[in-house]
């Protein structure tokens, strides 16, 4: 029987745009920033072309349910603005403000009724984690500004209100709950800046995803290559880390090494705070991994989606993270064009055609994004994450086993952390270098949203989703891209 189908559906897919189209129609009901959400609501007609068949539709349907009622009770309870009496348990210090300091309160408290809810203090004193204390400040609520939607950026983190000290923080106890997590960061930090000197800030970027202490002209060269995320946790990193790990415990049974691998995955997701882009390869890697043992064939675009879904019922607020979009717009667009393009590219050797084609596709990924974001283009990302990339696992690999042992075997450890510098060195000459030629990138317009995510239709196109001929799928990519820059221009 022939078959007509004109893409190769898959549910996870399904599951992930209606949560994503219920989250948006929530967003809409709350009366929050309109245009945003809008634009999201693109993504029904185009499941419409995608899946329409009455299984489809009913678990779409089902999906936004899920995703409008999910974000509908996440939103915090507004609380009137005023002065109020503030008591509670610093759990994080966050980024000075100017002059000012700036910590995160939970198990908060005001004028002695208790909030569902973290709050960000600003203030001149000085305090340390875990310290209980109790102040008189003017609370702010967060709304969304023209240019940063504070109220979702704080959302996803579960802060709901912002508060301004002018007097003292009064300390009235302290609680060590939790305090083995900071000691971790704290070890890794103090470790990595005795083990790699000048490389440090480096380091600590890639191993936990912190660039505050890097060189700001290496850091923004990085960022104009288009190379800065190897700098965020993300796929690459729990890559390479599960791909060291499966292969030391290769003769393990298999039950065993995956339990080692999730325990490894959820402390380090705990040690950097759970970002996103490193739940999201987490979730992936595990996915992976269980796969041989229930007798299913891996699908890397079902993954990317269900760990997608997962995330999004866990913290709806998450959609509307810069993070989280770029993220996995990476690792779709990886899914839907490395291997096409792998195919166009045969002519090349395999060590230069694979990283050359992953590049391109999470270029291609995030090209629309990022230049809604940022307003930026890096013209020679590809040939940084190309020259870079493949460098990333002899840095961070001989990077964590220095750190792991630096306390048991020092020397041991300066020895494997002298070879991480050494290829730092390399890499962060090479950036450098590319970051120097004139037009590495270049500023443009930042076009509307709904052009970003129409970006996608032509990799759709391109992909192996599309299921026609070639020459007809090849060209109806092209005109659809060829389409989406004319009205680029128009905009």
């Amino acid at each position: 029987m022939k078959n007509n189908a004109v893409f190769n559906k898959r549910t996870f897919v399904v599951l992930a745009l209606g949560l994503i189209v219920g989250i948006a129609l929530g967003r809409i009901v709350h009366g929050t920033s309109h245009s945003f959400a809008l634009c999201l609501l693109i993504l029904l007609p185009l499941f419409l072309v995608y899946a329409f068949s009455v299984k489809s539709v009913m678990l779409f349907a089902v999906a936004a349910t899920i995703g409008f009622m999910r974000i509908i009770v996440a939103y915090p309870i507004p609380i009137e603005s005023g002065e109020y009496e503030v008591n509670g348990r610093i759990i994080e210090s966050s980024e000075r403000l100017d002059s000012m300091n700036s910590y995160i309160l939970d198990d908060v408290a005001l004028d002695g009724r208790n909030i569902p809810g973290k709050v960000l203090v600003i203030t001149f004193d000085e305090a340390a984690f875990g310290d209980i204390v109790k102040f008189r400040a003017k609370t702010e609520l967060f709304y969304e500004r023209e240019n940063f939607d504070e109220l979702h950026y704080y959302a996803k983190d579960g802060i709901i209100l912002r508060v301004y000290v002018e007097g003292k923080l009064h300390c009235v106890g302290h609680s060590d709950e939790g305090a083995w997590i900071m000691h971790i960061r704290e070890y890794i930090a103090e470790s990595i800046d005795v083990l790699f000197n000048d490389n440090a800030g480096l380091i600590l970027g890639m191993l936990l995803g912190d660039d505050s202490t890097m060189n700001e002209e290496l850091l923004l060269a990085y960022r104009n290559t288009g190379i800065a995320h190897v700098l965020a946790i993300s796929g690459l990193h729990v890559g390479i880390f599960a791909a060291a790990l499966m292969y030391v415990l290769k003769r393990v049974r298999p039950a065993i090494r995956i339990s080692i691998l999730a325990a490894f995955l959820l402390l380090y997701c705990i040690i950097t705070a759970f970002p996103a882009s490193l739940c999201r390869a987490a979730l992936m890697s595990i996915i992976f991994a269980l796969a041989p043992l229930f007798e299913r064939r891996y699908d890397l675009l079902s993954s990317i989606f269900a760990s997608m879904s997962l995330i999004l019922i866990i913290n709806p607020f998450e959609l509307y993270d810069i993070g989280f979009q770029l993220s996995y717009s990476a690792v779709i667009g990886i899914a839907l064009l490395s291997k096409p393009l792998d195919r166009r590219l045969i002519r090349l050797s395999k060590p230069i055609r694979a990283p050359v084609s992953l590049s391109i596709a999470a270029s291609m990924g995030t090209f629309g994004l990022t230049t809604y974001h940022m307003g930026t283009i890096s013209l020679l990302g590809l040939i940084a994450n190309t020259l870079v990339v493949p460098l990333v696992p002899f840095i961070i690999v001989p990077s964590l086993i220095a750190v792991l042992i630096y306390w048991i075997l020092p020397d041991v450890s300066m020895i494997i952390a002298e070879f991480s510098n050494f290829v730092s060195n390399i890499t962060s000459g090479a950036i450098m270098l590319i970051s120097d030629i004139p037009f590495a990138s270049i500023e443009t317009i930042n076009p509307p949203l709904w052009w970003a995510i129409l970006m996608f239709v032509p990799m759709v196109f391109f992909s192996d989703m599309f299921l026609i001929e070639k020459p007809k799928k090849y060209f109806i990519s092209c005109a659809a891209l060829i389409a989406l820059a004319l009205l680029l221009l128009v905009l």
